[in-house]
């Protein structure tokens, strides 16, 4: 009986790492998505309609 609760205790751990794994890519993605300049976004945006362009 001990080994299914050690058992279950660690999956629990487990996915709660994940869980928190998860929740710091998100925000540090959003963080580095905030941070970005203006400049940026449009030289990305001219970039995407000159692929767009060329694709026809």
């Amino acid at each position: 009986m001990e080994t299914i609760f050690a058992i279950l205790t660690v999956i629990v751990y487990i996915l709660l790492a994940l869980v928190g794994l998860v929740a710091l890519t998100i925000c540090v993605f959003l963080w580095m998505v905030s941070t970005r300049t203006r400049q940026d976004s449009k030289i990305f945006q001219e970039r995407f309609d000159g692929w767009r362009k060329t694709r026809g």
